[in-house]
């Protein structure tokens, strides 16, 4: 299968819903899932790539940037 890979968009969401329920089982209501989307949409530390064959979504990931707190050892 050829397919290419883009910038999820918001109009993307709806089948990044199905996906994620159909194909890997998480139980997340539409609404939740589209606002969560929505936000890493906007936010800049996070990308979403999505997979298109004959234009449909066939898959996506999610790349989030962020900054983490070191991890120190009590004495």
């Amino acid at each position: 299968m050829e397919f290419m890979v883009r910038p999820g968009v918001e109009d993307d969401i709806q089948a990044l819903f199905s996906l994620s329920r159909d194909e890997l089982g998480y139980d997340c209501p539409l609404p939740i899932f589209s606002q969560n989307l929505h936000e890493r949409l906007q936010n800049d530390s996070d990308r979403i790539f999505v997979a298109v064959a004959k234009e449909c979504v066939v898959g996506y990931i999610l790349v989030s940037s962020r900054v983490s707190m070191p991890c120190t050892v009590a004495p």
